[in-house]
């Protein structure tokens, strides 16, 4: 009975996925415990306001089926739209807020770290619909988990979610995905929408051509009665994912990059860089953020192309790939107007780091070929050593150009012992397998490929660098930079509306100093919902981007700052007259508005996330100005005593402060900020949703008339 069942267990391991899903999910542990065990967080940026503090602030104060449009905690407040790096309209930290999870920076990195997982089976599923056996899907997935992109670039949230779903994307637009019933499109549109609400721009750029590469190979690959299908697929799902994104993107393209001229700033790639396929990438001598340059795969799947047989036709995909990623990258080196000329190249920062994503997810592909190719090699045992002393030449040689380069043989002699362990593991189990049966050799190379590359990683990430992507983290260090845990100030219950705006803090940093923009301890303001001058937002610090030069020039900038640091104020001044922020400076802080040569006075009743509303009396015609940036989508309704109401839209001073014109008169004014564009970007988000289900009806029916 026993050795029945046992059998029965044995022939289940082999026929299904349970094995290698279970062998890759152990490996993932073994990188990401840590993480998972709220022992370690990721580095700089992922615990920044843009990345952390905004998002739990955005899911607090609303959802995505009630999105809050304001957000006034840090960076002396500012439209939610502006808050794009924060994922809002992500679905899954939608579920986990759901399900009661508060986002401290634990639940923050347990959640990336599990991005990686699902990359790694993303990769492993797409192998194994490419053609190819759960060994050589199993190996793909393990490349693609262990390079660079997941561990020197962790800070970034945004680009680590757009790597971890690029193989799940390259999946769904598969045609024998995307074909299979007529459900699987409205999968394909979920991961489109998706994708574009969590990537970096310049890593959702790079994923359109990588797919448009793919599907230029696999349309081929469909009958010819298939491929008009395959091609109105993937041309609805990418049509309907890209309408429902407009939610997030429609505002800020309108606004950000036409009414506040948001710039693109890039980085070339450095020569230097491409030392990082083999090397540390954490060095003085290169040239570029550590976090945004490297290359490294698992010397392993480098090394595997030494042992391959001839090149064969499942090549020309990867090796397609590879190129493109590498074209792409040094494309501001060797054509710096193509980035003009190209559709969606103006939006990469580092094109080199943009296209890291393809880059991997190609050579893990490639890994996985080449491991099926050499298993099925009939005459390895005759070349083996002749290609071992090939890859040990190469290493040879590139070692010398690293250390001639600049580089010191105590920077790099851990990665040369790596390099050269793996070249010789890897061709002993080659030698060793060609001797016997085809069972034998995927039996015995398999494990040794794959713990060549666990080991070499584990050696490269933990015990070299393992800066990128590891933080000591603990209950001392937020009481630390915050006073109180995380979580106790999430918990709080939610507060909508303040008699008067408190004072703007500066928690303990110069109030006047620009630099104030990237210490953690502003984060405090959203958390505990209080009010800060600036804050960490890694996308663009709205105060620095409104007021300009303003806020940098020593004659202006404290002035501006000390009066935005006053608790809710307004100024009352003659339309004919220039703002002064002379007169901002002899207001007491205690008192709500102050009159600068005019007969008016105002008082502030109420400020909160909806709504603010002041009383205004005045005998003549006057400037209300408050100590709010300006921003377009603020309006206002001026309601007279007898309940006749007109409404305004704010206006901007010349240091970008928000006012309003009041007639004389006694008035209630209330003001609140609509979302520029935003029933529009509603309507094009239903559009997607419709186009969606009208083809998933109309693949039913198709499919029922076939059927019939």
């Amino acid at each position: 009975m026993l050795t029945k069942a046992f059998a029965r267990t044995i022939d289940f391991l082999k026929s299904s996925d349970f094995a290698p899903i279970l062998f890759i999910v152990l490996a993932h542990l073994t990188m990401f415990w840590g993480h998972y065990s709220a022992q370690y967080v990721f580095p700089w940026d992922f615990m920044s306001a843009g990345y952390h503090a905004e998002t739990a602030a955005w899911f607090r104060d609303g959802t995505i089926f009630n999105p809050p449009t304001w957000m006034p905690y840090g960076s002396m407040g500012f439209p939610a739209w502006w808050s794009v790096q924060s994922s809002a309209w992500y679905l899954p930290l939608q579920i986990m807020y759901f399900l009661g999870f508060d986002y401290t920076f634990f639940a923050a990195a347990a959640f990336q770290s599990a991005h990686v997982l699902v990359g790694a089976l993303g990769t492993y599923y797409l192998v194994r619909v490419l053609g190819y056996g759960r060994a050589a899907s199993c190996l793909a997935a393990l490349v693609f988990h262990f390079s660079s992109i997941f561990f020197s670039n962790a800070q970034h949230i945004d680009i680590i979610r757009a790597a971890a779903l690029l193989p799940l994307l390259l999946l769904s637009a598969h045609p024998k995905v995307i074909l299979r019933n007529f459900l699987m499109p409205a999968w394909t549109v979920i991961i489109v929408f998706q994708y574009l609400i969590a990537g970096y721009p310049g890593n959702i750029v790079a994923a359109f051509y990588t797919v448009l590469i793919c599907s230029g190979f696999w349309i081929f690959q469909c009958n010819r009665e298939n491929r008009f299908r395959y091609v109105a697929n993937l041309a609805m799902a990418g049509l309907a994912g890209l309408l429902m994104a407009q939610i997030k993107y429609l505002p800020l393209i309108l606004e950000a990059y036409s009414s506040y001229k948001a710039k693109t700033i890039t980085f070339s790639i450095q020569t230097d860089q491409f030392w990082t396929f083999l090397f540390r990438h954490d060095l003085p001598i290169l040239s570029q953020d550590p976090t945004m340059q490297s290359l490294w795969s698992p010397p392993a799947a480098i090394l595997l192309a030494f042992f391959a047989a001839r090149p064969v036709k499942s090549f020309q995909l990867p090796l397609t790939l590879m190129l493109a990623a590498i074209f792409f990258g040094v494309l501001e080196i060797l054509f710096p107007y193509a980035r003009s000329i190209i559709p969606g190249l103006t939006v990469s920062r580092m094109p080199h780091a943009d296209w890291r994503p393809t880059l991997h997810i190609s050579m893990a592909i490639f890994t996985g070929l080449l491991f099926s190719n050499a298993c099925r090699q009939a005459n390895l045992a005759s070349t083996v050593w002749l290609r071992l002393a090939l890859s040990l030449s190469v290493l040879f040689v590139v070692s010398i150009f690293a250390l001639r380069a600049g580089y010191g043989l105590r920077d790099i002699h851990w990665e040369i012992a790596i390099s050269f362990a793996s070249i010789w593991v890897v061709a002993a189990a080659l030698f060793w397998a060609a001797q016997r049966s085809y069972l034998a050799r995927i039996t015995v190379l398999f494990p040794v490929v794959a713990a060549t590359i666990i080991a070499s990683s584990i050696m490269m990430y933990v015990v070299r660098v393992p800066r990128t992507w590891m933080t000591e983290w603990t209950g001392a260090n937020e009481i630390g930079y915050f006073g109180e845990p995380i979580k106790a100030m999430l918990d709080r219950p939610k507060q909508d509306t303040w008699a008067r705006r408190p004072a703007r803090q500066t928690y303990g940093t110069d109030s006047y100093s620009p630099s104030g923009q990237f210490d953690l301890r502003f984060n405090r303001a959203w958390y505990a919902q209080e009010f800060g001058t600036f804050g960490y937002d890694n996308l663009r610090s709205p105060e620095f981007l409104r007021f300009g030069e303003f806020v940098v020039d020593p004659k202006v900038g404290p002035s501006l700052i000390e009066f935005m640091r006053h608790p809710s104020q307004a100024i009352l001044k003659k339309p004919s007259k220039p703002f002064n922020l002379d007169s901002a400076a002899d207001c007491p802080v205690r008192v709500e508005a102050c009159a600068d040569g005019v007969n008016a006075s105002a008082d502030i009743r109420s400020y909160g996330l909806k709504q603010n509303e002041f009383t205004v009396t005045s005998a003549e015609l006057v400037d209300l100005v408050e100590n709010e940036m300006f921003y377009h989508g603020w309006i206002g309704e001026l309601c007279s005593v007898q309940h006749s109401c007109i409404p305004l839209n704010a206006l901007s001073t010349s240091q970008g402060l928000r006012y309003w014109q009041i007639p004389p008169g006694q008035w209630t004014l209330t003001t609140r900020y609509v979302t520029p564009h935003f029933v529009a970007a509603k309507i094009l988000s239903g559009g997607g949703f419709l186009l969606m289900i009208l083809h998933i009806v109309f693949g039913a029916v198709v499919e029922k008339i076939a059927g019939s």
